[in-house]
């Protein structure tokens, strides 16, 4: 073979061993990066997600009741966890606690931890094998139907959400406004429609197709007619709630939509904010030009 061709073949020979070490040097690098990035990501979430009973549901200072804790506590999904049952029930000076068999893991439920009891969000302040005990402030029992509690009586429970909860119903507190009735169920094939009627105080935030919590269930509204609506619930809302068991004139505990309220208390601070200020230039001058004093 010619010198030259010889040179050539060299060459050629040089150049594709540097690119085949180009191209593994690339693919290697590529994937430390993909792995740093997966190292990363895990880390985040080891981060988010350590020990979240700790961080997310600290325990309840000393002397510090249900409604102290609410304002530090995460809201619930309106979606029952379980349907416990009333153990006992013991009189308190100024409320009551309520002991109930569940199914919940009671390993993972700690003392302090909030629990919604019907919608009402209350703290867990001793626990047993398969039991949790509460205690329902005077309040509490003023405004829900827990004071009512029977002993074998049904109950709907949901832990509080965590960072690792899914949102599958809509934001819940846990603070009931009042207390509402059953006034009709219709069976509609597997399905039963409820109409139930709530105060006026309750009924300025329903809107159509709007939530609401009633018992601690996340239901949809519709069929407004002023202080009644309707809902639609299916055969698994039925069997794992105790609204499935209940009848006309049956009561519920009522929880107006968190974010309507929320709402309401901002367009009112906003009113009231402006409600003082002078009118606009533009507005003043179409006064003036017309003959009224802004």
């Amino acid at each position: 073979m010619p010198s030259f061709l010889l040179a050539a073949s060299h060459s050629r020979a040089a150049s594709a061993g540097r690119i085949r070490a180009e191209c593994l040097a690339f693919h290697a690098s590529a994937a430390a990066r993909a792995r740093e990035g997966d190292l990363r990501q895990q880390g985040l979430k080891r981060y988010y997600l350590k020990d979240y009973k700790r961080t997310l549901r600290p325990p309840a200072s000393r002397g510090e009741g249900s409604e102290g804790r609410r304002a530090r506590e995460l809201v619930f999904s309106g979606i029952i966890e379980d349907l416990g049952t009333v153990k006992t029930l013991k009189r308190l000076d100024q409320g009551l606690r309520v002991t109930i068999r569940c199914h919940l893991p009671i390993a993972q439920v700690g003392i302090g931890d909030s629990i919604a009891v019907n919608g009402a969000c209350l703290t867990v302040v001793a626990k047993g094998a398969a039991t949790i005990a509460m205690d329902i402030s005077a309040e509490t029992l003023r405004r829900t139907t827990l004071g009512t509690l029977r002993v074998g009586e049904r109950v709907n429970l949901e832990r509080s959400l965590t960072m690792a909860s899914l949102l599958n119903g809509h934001l819940v507190s846990g603070h009931i406004d009042g207390v509402g009735r059953v006034v009709s169920i219709v069976s509609e094939g597997d399905s039963r429609l409820f109409t139930f009627e709530v105060a006026p105080a309750q009924a300025r935030y329903l809107v159509e197709k709007g939530s609401v919590a009633l018992d601690g269930v996340s239901l949809t509204v519709f069929d407004l007619r002023g202080r009644r609506f309707s809902c639609a619930l299916i055969p698994h809302t039925l069997a794992v709630t105790t609204l499935g068991q209940k009848s006309a004139s049956d009561r519920v505990n009522v929880e107006s939509d968190l974010i309507a309220k929320y709402v309401e208390r901002l367009a009112a601070s906003a009113a009231q904010r402006t409600a003082g200020r002078k009118p606009p230039m533009a507005q003043a001058w179409l006064a003036s030009s017309a003959g009224v004093q802004p």
